[in-house]
């Protein structure tokens, strides 16, 4: 749960996977222009143009959207596979009859019309049964991997299940098998639900508005990034995204094939969103130092409360939990409070 908690603290970067012993006032010096930072910090540098579209109220309706997916669930289909239902197959790629690296997978799971493969794949797919062979044939796009690039390829699908989503029936009996604390109710349901949705889109809308302030500040700012930096920032985020393909039963090169990106374009957005990622780190640490901002032993006790609240949990086993992660539980909470800031003093 914990990991949970620290991973979507709702920043991009990982002071941990950083710094990597570097100093960090070595590596600033004094080449971020403080006068900028003051003077977005109050509000008056920020081309108001760019950012003027605030925080608005999102009108969400009277209705609990159907497709509310942790309500649906997976159910066995017997007929036809169509768009939306999920294939688990195994399936083996070949060109001109001869396998090539990394076009095989075993019980891999994909959803059609989900886009995850390349054009014309999923399409294939729809109408097979469970325990059928299709054959899908396709063209790797021009733009793709030099010893596939603009040939035609056969993938040998082997389906084993074919499974699509199911809404149950809202009723106040399922509301309350669901056994959530306070909800009993479809209309209690739908109210929690309701504020969900706009809890997530008010974050995703301040998520927006701060990188248009981060690149304000970046733009008319000098800051100095060590290609060391920028490079293992960027090795270590191709090995998250390789662990996450790994648990989907792909390597990084089958995705980057069926998606139809060259590694060498990957990889080089990646050094782009790292180079990204570092400069806002740099960015808040300069004003969290402009404006003092520190956690106090008060702040770390409080968020302690909030998790033992949260898990059922008696503060001082939030507290063993988190031993072993608190100097990055520390980090995360101080990146917010000086996100927060920023906001505040650019409203």
């Amino acid at each position: 749960h914990f990991q949970v908690f620290l991973a979507a603290a709702d920043h991009h970067v990982d002071g941990a996977s950083l710094l990597h012993g570097l100093s960090l006032r070595g590596v600033l010096g004094d080449d971020l222009s403080l006068p900028v930072l003051v003077a977005v910090l109050r509000g008056d540098a920020v081309d108001q143009e760019v950012v003027r579209d605030r925080l608005v109220v999102v009108d969400l309706g009277d209705g609990l959207p159907q497709q509310t997916g942790d309500l649906h669930h997976f159910r066995p289909l017997e007929g036809a596979a169509e768009k939306g239902d999920t294939v688990v197959m195994d399936f083996k790629g070949t060109v001109d009859g001869v396998a090539f690296e990394g076009g095989t997978a075993q019980n891999y799971e994909l959803e059609l019309g989900s886009g995850s493969f390349i054009p014309g794949f999923e399409d294939q797919l729809i109408g097979v049964k469970a325990e059928e062979h299709r054959d899908v044939k396709v063209k790797f796009p021009e733009q793709y991997t030099p010893e596939l690039a603009g040939k035609d390829a056969v993938f040998a699908c082997d389906v084993h299940e074919v499974k699509t989503r199911k809404l149950p029936d809202l009723t106040d009996e399922f509301v309350k098998d669901l056994a959530l604390e306070g909800i009993e109710s479809v209309e209690a349901l739908k109210e929690s639900k309701k504020a969900e949705l706009l809890n997530n889109k008010e974050n995703q809308q301040k998520r927006e508005y701060l990188e248009k302030l981060y690149a304000e500040i970046a733009k008319s700012s000098k800051i100095e990034i060590p290609q060391e930096m920028i490079d293992d920032q960027a090795a270590s985020m191709k090995k998250d995204m390789e662990s996450r393909m790994q648990q989907s039963g792909l390597t990084l090169e089958q995705y980057l094939q069926f998606v139809g990106q060259k590694l060498e374009d990957f990889e080089a957005k990646l050094k782009d969103d790292a180079k990204r990622d570092i400069t806002n780190y740099f960015i808040l640490e300069k004003i969290g130092e402009i404006e003092k901002l520190e956690l106090t032993d008060a702040d770390v006790e409080f968020e302690y409360a909030k998790l033992a609240e949260q898990y059922k949990m008696k503060i001082e086993d939030v507290k063993k939990a988190l031993a072993t992660q608190l100097e990055q539980f520390k980090h995360n909470l101080r990146m917010t409070r000086i996100e927060e800031e920023l906001l505040k003093l650019n409203k």
